[in-house]
């Protein structure tokens, strides 16, 4: 993966890619979809942990999530705002890695933090929590505003 980008926009698009993941909401899960093979996108609600790790709160019963028992690789696009933007103008970021559910509570505090009326159901036993563990990252800022990313960089590991 060959970055011939100067050390400085890699560092801004590091901060961008950053801030982006850190204020969403919202974003597109991306799975191996266990029937047809092909990948299988669906819209997720998710927050971020101090050091950027994305955190989910999924049902048993989902799609996407009986994907991830049969492989756990996975990816989530991150867009800015699009209200009156150009949507490929629009800054994104695609995190590629691998999503593990988890018991951490301090995942759990920041989710519920950031998506109080999850308080309803986090406690079902359908639901759990996951991390995505980064691998890899593809930041775009705009037009010729490529980046890609480790990572590590992403969680400062």
């Amino acid at each position: 993966m060959g970055n011939t980008q100067p050390d400085e926009a890699r560092a801004a698009a590091l901060v961008d890619a950053r801030a982006l993941i850190a204020q969403a909401r919202t974003a597109a899960l991306a799975t191996i979809d266990r029937q047809s093979i092909g990948p299988y996108v669906s819209l997720v609600a998710v927050t971020a942990l101090p050091d950027c790790t994305p955190v989910l709160l999924l049902s048993d019963l989902a799609r996407h999530t009986r994907n991830l028992a049969a492989d756990r690789r996975a990816s989530l696009l991150f867009c800015s705002d699009l209200a009156g933007a150009a949507p490929l103008a629009a800054a994104r970021v695609t995190v590629i890695g691998f999503l593990e559910s988890t018991k951490d509570p301090v995942a759990r505090e920041v989710y519920l933090a950031h998506h109080p009326a999850a308080e309803e159901y986090a406690g079902f036993g359908d639901f759990q929590f996951y991390r995505l563990t980064p691998a890899s990252a593809h930041f775009i800022g705009g037009f010729g505003r490529i980046i890609e990313l480790a990572g590590d960089d992403l969680t400062g590991a």
